[in-house]
């Protein structure tokens, strides 16, 4: 088992966790009436609540749980005790297996805990969203709660609790759909013209700026982008978006994922931001006509 400055890093084997969704998935639909209530009792409200990213999150602990018994079902990366990557175990295998079986996991896009207020985060916590946000606040607080008590989950009861969960999401969501699109080349101005519509129907306060920078960045080191909180730059790294080296004992540079080897949003001592960039979204006139630009 590998260890991080002294904590256990876990792995969830992708095969094995797609073998416990599809067992899971056929109790779900056996109408068998085994379940556990509490566990179809606290899917039902973590999917009421309004951050829709809270409901793949319980899916992902309770897969992973299904999966391997070890790890902690609050952690979102090996930063921490017991820590395993959600992001690949939700990416992996939970989202594209809801997909292909059409369950409604309430979001769509493919890496649904790269979402406020989880994305680069190394652990859930209450204070990942402030006591001003009291609605918010408190869906996170029961979130947590779940997450909790399924760390206690192992063998059978992690399984039927994954069944649980799936069960109550066939029940409660919409059907997942499946696109077939044709194979095509986008050129340059027509992928120009889409990006510019992305980032200029909602700005979302600059996050879909800093999203597409951190997403082009990723095309080329993939993996290894890190995303600070938007428009607010660190005072020891120039930019919002980053990339990062890590010294090696034997005095080797080594580009690595920044998830894997930070905890929460601390600086690690031996890494070296290579590559840097401030997104910033602003109005600007032009001959009376308002538009929206993205500076880089």
């Amino acid at each position: 088992m590998p260890q991080h400055g002294g904590k256990k890093v876990l792995k969830v084997n992708k095969g094995q966790a797609q073998a416990k969704f599809l067992e899971a998935l056929a109790l779900a639909q056996s109408g068998s009436d085994e379940l556990p209530n509490e566990w179809i009792v606290r899917t039902r409200q973590v999917g009421h609540a309004s951050n829709a990213t809270n409901t793949p999150l319980l899916g992902t602990a309770l897969l992973a749980k299904a999966t391997n018994k070890d790890i902690n079902a609050l952690a979102l990366q090996t930063a921490v005790h017991r820590g395993y990557s959600a992001r690949g175990v939700a990416k992996g295998v939970l989202v594209p297996m809801c997909v292909e079986h059409q369950i409604d996991l309430r979001t769509t896009g493919a890496e649904p805990l790269n979402n406020q207020p989880f994305f680069s985060k190394a652990q859930v916590i209450k204070d990942l969203i402030p006591e001003s946000k009291p609605t918010a606040r408190s869906e996170l607080e029961f979130l947590i709660q779940c997450l909790e008590a399924a760390d206690y989950l192992e063998g059978e009861s992690a399984l039927y609790a994954l069944a649980a969960f799936l069960r109550v999401r066939i029940e409660d969501g919409n059907k997942a759909t499946v696109l077939t699109l044709a194979g095509s080349i986008l050129t340059l101005p027509i992928l120009s013209g889409l990006t510019r519509d992305f980032i200029n129907k909602n700005r979302e306060g600059g996050r879909r700026g800093q999203a597409l920078v951190a997403a082009c960045l990723d095309l080329v080191h993939p993996g290894m982008v890190r995303a600070d909180a938007i428009n607010d730059p660190s005072r020891k790294i120039p930019g919002d978006v980053a990339i990062e080296i890590t010294e090696e004992p034997n005095g080797a540079d080594l580009l690595i994922p920044f998830p894997e080897k930070h905890e929460s949003t601390k600086e690690s001592k031996n890494t070296t931001v290579v590559l840097s960039a401030e997104a910033k979204q602003r109005k600007w006139s032009r001959k009376a006509k308002f538009c929206n630009s993205l500076n880089v």
